[in-house]
């Protein structure tokens, strides 16, 4: 299946679910999209992401990172926007927010709640998984363990778990 297909119906699957039953951007001003003046924030995309934004809207750049993963040391692509967005073009890492996948070799697929988050989202700083809606968690669940059947998203999943290691330890 071709990349952009699979992220199509990723997005759709995302379409009515959020963290909470409504917009939880409201509750907090939604400060995942507020990059506090710092232009290089952004949201990582998953390997073959890119194809979504063959033309990129005006209020989004997409940029190599410095982050890379796989054997091949591929750089993987951020997608960086001036904090107004058209919602149905939000990359999957917005839409999965504040929750990340997390898989190590051997190891079964985890959602969990993505540590960076914490600096910034008050459901991160103050929820479990458990507490977000069900519906909401088993979307991002069901997306991932088919993404993963794809080598690159698996290796770009394993090297962001890697990262997500390195971060836990700031909020442990």
């Amino acid at each position: 299946m071709k990349a952009e297909k699979l992220y199509r119906e990723a997005w759709r699957l995302l379409n009515t679910v959020t963290p909470l039953y409504g917009d939880c951007g409201t509750l907090c001003g939604g400060a995942c999209c507020d990059d506090g003046g710092n232009e290089d924030a952004g949201m990582y995309l998953f390997p073959g992401e890119e194809a979504m934004y063959t033309a990129c809207p005006a209020w989004m750049r997409v940029e190599e990172s410095a982050f890379c993963y796989g054997a091949a040391d591929t750089k993987a692509l951020i997608a960086m926007c001036d904090g107004t967005c058209v919602r149905a073009m939000r990359p999957l890492a917005c839409r999965i927010f504040p929750l990340t996948p997390y898989k190590k070799p051997g190891q079964p697929l985890q959602i969990i709640m993505d540590p960076r988050a914490k600096a910034m989202c008050p459901l991160a700083q103050a929820a479990a998984v458990s507490d977000l809606d069900p519906r909401f968690v088993r979307a991002v669940r069901l997306i991932f363990l088919v993404l993963l059947r794809n080598r690159q998203v698996a290796e770009f999943v394993e090297e962001l778990s890697y990262l997500l290691d390195e971060q836990m330890q700031f909020y442990e």
